[in-house]
């Protein structure tokens, strides 16, 4: 019994010896933006298609609701009489 707990004891010892681990960082670059940065050009920007730029950001990451609202502005659609209830 002695036996087969020392042989227990030493795989055990001998497989937690592991290897060194080398960290590697990784560098990207995010191509999606965050509503707060997008809404920022869109104020700094003054080129008169900013609200189509804006509109392809926001399309590119998934955020369609804001992506028409800014393709309508672009397109010169938006009706101001109308509310947002009353476009949903």
């Amino acid at each position: 019994m002695k036996e087969l707990i020392v042989f227990i004891l030493t795989s055990f010892l001998i497989s937690c010896n592991g290897q060194k681990r080398e960290i590697e960082k990784i560098e990207f670059e995010n191509p999606y933006k965050f509503s707060s940065q997008i809404e920022n050009e869109v104020e700094k920007d003054t080129i008169s298609w900013k609200y189509q730029i804006s509109s392809q950001a926001y399309a590119m990451k998934g955020d369609y609701w804001n992506s028409l609202k800014h393709w309508d502005l672009a397109m010169g659609t938006w009706e101001d009489e109308l509310t947002d209830k009353q476009i949903e």
